[in-house]
């Protein structure tokens, strides 16, 4: 039986991992719950949604996300990386470097950025028989109808 200090001591579990992108491994280890809090926060922050827009498409700043979305794949070398490194130094990494790095934090971690959502989209595409269900039906025919 795990006792508390075996529980407590899990995110101090230390992996060597591959990084294809640097031909090496880094030693990395998993996030604790409310370092995962801390990235979810920083995929949120900036981004207002009104629900009544939310209910007619909702408009989202693909920029804040975007920079979101990096600045949380910073966060997670930060934190899941054993050996320190500042913001500074992991932002001049090649792009593809830390995202391999944050991908395999949150694969020792066992969450993810985007799959839970990926997937449910997934889902309910395939539940609703494909993606061009949601678009509206063209009035004027069908593209092709009078090509030629």
């Amino acid at each position: 039986m795990l006792k508390k200090s075996d529980i407590l001591a899990g995110t101090n579990a230390q992996q060597e991992v591959e990084i294809s992108s640097l031909g090496d491994t880094v030693l990395v280890r998993p996030l604790s719950s409310g370092e995962w809090a801390r990235v979810q926060e920083a995929l949120a922050k900036g981004i207002n949604i009104d629900m009544t827009e939310a209910r007619r498409g909702g408009k989202v700043d693909l920029g804040v996300v975007l920079h979101n979305d990096y600045k949380s794949d910073i966060l997670i070398c930060k934190m899941g990386l054993v050996e320190d490194y500042t913001e500074e130094e992991l932002s001049r990494l090649p792009v593809i470097v830390v995202n391999e790095i944050s991908q395999a934090i949150q694969n020792i971690t066992g969450v993810s950025k985007g799959k839970k959502r990926e997937d449910e989209m997934s889902s309910f595409r395939y539940e609703r028989g494909g993606a061009t269900d949601s678009v509206p039906a063209n009035d004027g025919g069908s593209p092709g109808e009078n090509a030629g």
